[in-house]
């Protein structure tokens, strides 16, 4: 250990246990000279020895040079940054040689450095840095260096430059050293500003993601020291290390400011993820997002804060520690969430951009909420002074907790929100960004296999295997933050939803209008349309936000349907079911069976059965949509209908969720629904239904369906259903008949379709003569009549198909204006089949609201016995 004599002699530490020296792993790193425990100084460095601005502005050729620049420059005012001034006190300094106090430390600053700034494109690249925001900020920090360059030169002047023989590369070069090697250091109250300095020796020491934050050293300012500790025990000639602080120590920041990422240290707790955002904003709105966001800031740190003393105060109670031996668990880290990097004078419109920083450990931060609130809001609402004290009243607070169960989500929600559109709207607009992101990140990997990567030690790329850890990391950080959006956002939809059909005022169910309806809430629906109506700007800014394409299809079917049903008075919720002995549970789950087909926003009861078909029909039909396969993307072959017209399933789709976005955007506003709107879907639905089919075809149905080919479907109506078997591959003969006319407006979308009036003697030649399997489906309109029930006793086939309601499962035994056995066949057809046939399989259909139909193929008892030779 090497120590002073006089603590006035700052040519050498005052105290000193390491040594420089090239490990295997790290690279140059410190050593220490003797076995030390943790808590020991290590290192202590006098001030007076470091790198400062201080020290910078001391030396006389540099502020003659400064002075002369800022006085040529009148009127354009020249102030150069910290950084800048420093890196040119380098630079003279080291012209200086033996002649400079820096001489010793600057010899040990490395002549290179391995960052990405430093590499090629080509070898970027090639190591798949493309993409990450470590390459982004390298490519801002390559433009910064050049700026930076010809900026100083441009004010000191070309012959200063010429003289001191500083190039680009030795201005590249310092300003490496700048970015690798100064730390920031605290000086201690009343001032409590940052200090940065270079620290000869101490600069030697590398960093450990396993270093608690604030443990490894200090500023003793009273004394003018830097002082260094050991953070554990460490066998002489080992490597003790320090932490570089929360806010470079992100594989990202060290690979970018270091050119190293932590590749064998197992978790990193600092990892996080800078999302820069960009927008123009009116001088209302920059204001409103200063306040939120310096609010959503200080609650999220406070809350971090005061998770760390209790876990420290546990640490002590649980573990008989001391306060002394705390000091070695380091400070909380305190990730620097939200950085305003740009914004509009006050008063002031213009470009406002923000940086944040999402740690994973808790990726979706209230700072990036906040700014999706106050982006949501109208120019209107930014100057409205309540409507703003609300919004900052929200921002200040912590997003709400998260219940556990649907049961336990009676937690005070609207305590934490503006109100339930700005909520959803702008959690839509967040995951709508943090997709955004994650489908621009061009590399197609996991983050588990970029991780294989990164730990890959067979792997000599050193910079590849780097890269695939910074991958990894963005990666999992914005699908983490994604996952918690969606989750924040199913929530707020089930609260919406609840929070509506939660009302008791208006019910009534009694009166000759409210019956001739079937609706028991007419009158409020009626008394409330026109205020829904005069919130329709606002209810617009829901339906666009994202929710129609980022929920599942079966979310918006869900929606649509329970919908429908509270308006015919059988949706109540969990409480008022409880607080109402008189409403018959088992009724209630049978009937809410047929609508639950999405859990996280179901607003009833967590108990409710869930309608598995409709699970797995709009799933399947999600699937068809997002390969492309489901004729959103246009037709192969064309049809007689409109121009540009989408046939099922894409059709059935893309109306469901914009039906569906419309009624729940009103929901969010007024927490009721437009009387007008729901009719009016409720007329488009019924007009789709006949012009393109009556139940949607799934891939799975086709499928089914083309085991028994060849197949006849008789009754076909627009034969869109016949269109999709043929596309598969399938041997279909499909009729129509002039019956169905009106209801399908002449259309025709499969061009094989043919017409007949004797349907009976057609299945009989069609099935007994070329063996094909009868294909029924929505036979008997309404439910009623004897046509299904005519072909299916002259069919002699094994095998029958049936798509549509059966009367086991239907919304007509609840509801006044749908048959009660099903609106598909007639009770007298089912009685028929039910008798001579057995159910082998049932496969999910796509349905439109308020129906439950699925494709049943049922196999004959007996053989037919024909009644004629």
């Amino acid at each position: 250990m090497k120590s002073m004599s006089s603590e006035n002699d700052d040519s050498q530490p005052l105290i000193n246990k390491v040594v420089a020296f090239d490990f295997t792993e790290t690279g140059r790193g410190n050593a220490v000279t003797e076995d030390v425990r943790r808590g020991d100084v290590l290192l202590e460095i006098p001030l007076s020895r470091c790198f400062s601005l201080e020290s910078a502005q001391k030396s006389e050729m540099l502020t003659k040079a400064m002075a002369k620049a800022a006085a040529a420059a009148a009127g354009t005012r020249f102030t150069p940054t910290h950084d800048q001034y420093m890196a040119m006190f380098i630079l003279l300094e080291q012209n200086l040689g033996k002649q400079s106090s820096h001489y010793e430390h600057i010899l040990s600053i490395p002549k290179a450095y391995d960052l990405p700034l430093f590499w090629s494109e080509e070898e970027r690249q090639r190591s798949l840095l493309f993409g990450t925001t470590t390459y982004a900020e390298t490519l801002a920090l390559d433009e910064e260096v050049i700026q930076d360059y010809e900026l100083l030169k441009h004010h000191l002047g070309e012959d200063f430059f010429r003289e001191q023989n500083i190039t680009m590369d030795r201005f590249k070069w310092v300003r490496a050293t700048l970015w690798s090697r100064q730390c920031d250091l605290l000086r201690p109250a009343p001032e409590s500003t940052r200090l940065r300095v270079l620290v000869p020796e101490f600069d030697m020491f590398n960093h450990s993601s396993k270093v608690p934050l604030g443990s490894s050293h200090k500023l003793n300012y009273s004394r003018g020291l830097v002082t260094a500790f050991a953070t554990a025990n460490v066998p002489k000639g080992e490597q003790a290390y320090i932490s570089y602080g929360s806010g470079e120590a992100s594989s990202s920041k060290l690979l970018l400011w270091y050119g190293f990422a932590p590749l064998n240290e197992g978790e990193n707790p600092f990892e996080q993820l800078d999302v820069t955002l960009t927008s123009q904003c009116s001088a209302d709105r920059a204001e409103c997002l200063k306040q939120a966001l310096f609010a959503s800031a200080q609650v999220y740190l406070r809350k971090i804060d005061s998770e760390w003393e209790e876990k420290k105060k546990r640490v002590v109670d649980e573990n008989d520690k001391n306060e002394e031996s705390m000091k070695y668990e380091g400070d909380a880290y305190l990730p620097m969430v939200v950085n305003v990097l740009h914004a509009p004078n006050d008063g002031e419109s213009g470009e406002f951009i923000v940086r944040h920083s999402l740690p994973e450990n808790n990726p979706l931060t209230s700072s990036l909420l906040a700014y999706a609130r106050i982006q949501f809001l109208t120019e209107q609402d930014c100057r409205n002074p309540e409507i703003v004290a609300r919004m900052l009243n929200s921002c200040s607070k912590l997003p709400p907790p998260m219940p556990t169960t649907t049961s336990s989500s009676s937690l005070p929600y609207d305590e934490y929100i503006m109100d339930d559109a700005n909520e959803v709207g702008a959690l839509a607009t967040t995951v709508s960004l943090l997709e955004s992101i994650r489908k621009n990140q061009p590399w197609f990997e996991t983050p588990e296999e970029s991780e294989r990567l990164a730990q890959d030690d067979s792997n000599p790329d050193f910079h590849a295997r780097c890269t695939a850890r910074v991958r990894g990391v963005e990666k999992r950080i914005v699908e983490k933050a994604s996952t918690e959006a969606r989750r924040r956002l199913h929530f707020a939809i089930q609260a919406c939803l609840r929070k509506s059909f939660s009302i008791r005022d208006g019910f009534c169910g009694h009166c000759d209008v409210c019956k001739q309806s079937g609706c028991p809430w007419v009158h409020v629906l009626a008394q409330k349309d026109g205020a829904v109506q005069s919130e329709s700007s606002r209810s617009s800014r829901v339906a666009i936000s994202g929710i129609e394409d980022m929920l599942p299809l079966r979310a918006h079917l869900q929606v649509l349907n329970v919908c429908f049903l509270w308006m015919t008075g059988h949706v109540r919720t969990s409480e008022q079911v409880n607080d109402d002995s008189s409403e018959p549970e088992v009724k209630s789950a049978e009937l809410l069976a047929r609508a639950k087909s999405h859990e996280k926003t179901w607003p009833m009861r967590e108990d409710d059965p869930m309608n598995e078909r409709s699970v797995l029909a709009c799933d399947s039909l999600d699937a068809l949509a997002a390969q492309g396969l489901d004729g959103s993307n246009g037709e192969p072959n064309a049809h007689n209908g409109e121009e540009g017209e989408m046939l099922l399933p894409g059709a059935y789709n893309r109306i469901l969720r914009n039906w569906s976005s419309q009624l729940f955007s009103q929901l969010t506003t007024s927490h009721i629904f437009s009387l007008s709107d729901a009719n009016a879907i409720a007329q488009e639905s019924s007009a789709l239904r006949k012009r393109h089919a009556l139940s949607v075809p799934t891939s799975e149905a086709l499928a089914e369906i083309n085991k028994y080919s060849p197949v006849l479907e008789m009754c076909c109506g627009s034969g869109l259903w016949s269109r999709r078997l043929h596309e598969i591959g399938c041997d279909v003969t499909s009729y129509t008949s002039s019956l169905f006319d009106d209801d399908v407006r002449d259309v025709r979308w499969f061009d094989s379709t043919m017409t007949c009036e004797d349907e009976k003697a057609v299945v009989v030649a069609e099935t007994l003569a070329r063996h094909k399997t009868l294909v029924l489906m929505w036979i008997d309109k309404g439910g009623e009549g004897n046509r299904g029930l005519d072909m299916v006793q002259c069919y002699e086939g094994d095998t029958l198909i049936l798509v549509g309601e059966w009367s086991d499962r239907t919304y007509g035994s609840y509801v006044s204006f749908l048959p009660e056995s099903g609106a598909s066949f007639s009770k007298p057809f089912q009685k028929y089949v039910e008798e001579n046939f057995s159910l082998v399989n049932e496969v999910p259909v796509g349905n439109w609201p308020m129906y439950d139909a699925s494709l049943r193929v049922w196999k004959r008892r007996e053989p037919f016995r024909p009644k004629t030779p």
